[in-house]
């Protein structure tokens, strides 16, 4: 059975193996950066099975008007057990279904998000770091 936690003390360790289980793509080599990515979110949701971290989110928002989905990955052992729909579910029921969730989806999930409810808006823009690492998630 899946538990879901929100702002659960998850270690740097943590963090960096759930994420090298999902297939996304983040500079795991940078252990402050990785402190940072937890500690400044406004939330962090994972999901656990076992005492086993098998999926996470996390995010930035006002709480009234937007969230913006930073990350949501699960272990790709776990892909298919509906994780992710409720590490979502845990997001919209944490900022409130008036708030408009915002996020980019990466190559991994590209049609993943419309299954949930999401729809394609091209007036998206990015604006990419001006020195890309190549371990930052690519448009």
């Amino acid at each position: 059975m899946i538990e879901y936690k929100i702002n659960e003390p998850v270690s740097v360790g943590q963090f960096e193996t759930i994420i090298r289980k999902t297939g996304l793509t983040r500079r795991l080599d940078d252990k402050e950066r990785l402190e940072k990515m937890m500690t400044h979110a406004d939330f962090l949701i994972t999901a656990w099975e076992d005492n086993q971290i098998v999926g996470f989110a996390r995010g930035l928002s006002d709480y009234s008007s937007v969230v913006y989905v930073a990350d949501l990955g699960v272990d790709t052992k776990h892909w298919k057990k509906g994780i992710g729909r409720g590490l979502m579910n845990q997001i919209i029921n944490y900022v409130g279904e008036d708030t408009h969730i915002v996020l980019l989806a990466s190559k991994l999930a590209e049609e993943y998000y419309s299954r949930l409810g999401f729809v394609k808006d091209p007036r998206g823009y990015v604006k990419l770091p001006v020195n890309m690492h190549k371990d930052d998630w690519q448009v």
